[in-house]
């Protein structure tokens, strides 16, 4: 074989492998770009399907216990019950099990201790909670301090509203309002007082000390007074409250 022949053979085969390489670079390039585009649409599979199909688990636990009791205004701060050791000084956790939810409305300071796995209430009272608004709720469990006010708004009551004003239904409309501070309370009378009255009155027929009875009477925005005079004494109630001109246009 002649130089020119043999130097043609060697520039034929040097083509044919650089068109080779060629061809599998370009099948290597296309392997890639199939998989990245492939990674990416299953990326935004994966996003489609966390904003439409995974419901907010805080949204449902609050349509849940919302079903089954009136909830306070505001967004609650929720927490989880992981350590019960913590809890155990605390009456309102006295129920309470390892993984129960607790809903705590910062605007009206109440808690609402939730069963997830039964769908149950087990207890609802108002909660003083030091610097709630600054607090995270995986630490929530360790602000619900025990409280006077907290003990003594959790028990359950039994209370007469009386009408000492002229508005008709107005014991129907301040029994719905206590209700939702009072959660345990059974109004057990409502009637019309012999008299009207300007201000609102508390009448103590319980055992509470003062202090718990001052507790009350803040928290309702009533003050503590004797039962005037041409009023019926009660029997079997722990509370009458007089409703006076104060309480005909403002509830609770």
């Amino acid at each position: 074989m002649d130089k020119e022949s043999l130097l043609k053979n060697i520039i034929n085969n040097r083509s044919v492998w650089i068109i080779l390489a060629g061809f599998l670079i370009l099948i290597s390039f296309g392997f890639v770009f199939y998989k990245y585009k492939s990674a990416l649409w299953e990326l935004e599979k994966v996003k489609a399907l966390a904003g439409k199909a995974v419901p907010n688990e805080n949204e449902e636990l609050i349509k849940k216990v919302g079903k089954l009791i009136e909830l306070p205004s505001g967004t609650p701060v929720i927490a989880t019950v992981s350590n019960l050791d913590q809890l155990k000084d605390q009456p309102f956790f006295s129920k309470a099990k390892i993984g129960d939810k607790v809903l705590v409305f910062m605007e009206e300071k109440k808690a609402i201790l939730y069963d997830p796995k039964s769908n149950k209430i087990i207890d609802v009272a108002p909660v003083s909670v030091p610097t709630l608004e600054a607090t995270g709720s995986a630490k929530i469990e360790e602000k619900l301090t025990p409280t006077v006010k907290a003990e003594v708004l959790s028990q359950k009551y039994k209370i007469a509203l009386y009408n000492g004003t002229s508005v008709v239904g107005l014991t129907k409309k301040y029994e719905e309002e206590v209700v939702k501070i009072l959660p345990k309370v059974e109004i057990v009378k409502k009637a019309d007082a012999k008299e009207n009255y300007e201000e609102s009155i508390l009448i103590n027929y319980s055992d509470l000390k003062e202090e718990e009875i001052g507790e009350v009477s803040k928290t309702l925005g009533i003050k503590v007074g004797k039962l005037p005079e041409g009023e019926k004494e009660l029997e079997g109630v722990d509370f009458l409250i007089i409703l006076g001109e104060d309480k005909d246009d403002k509830g609770v």
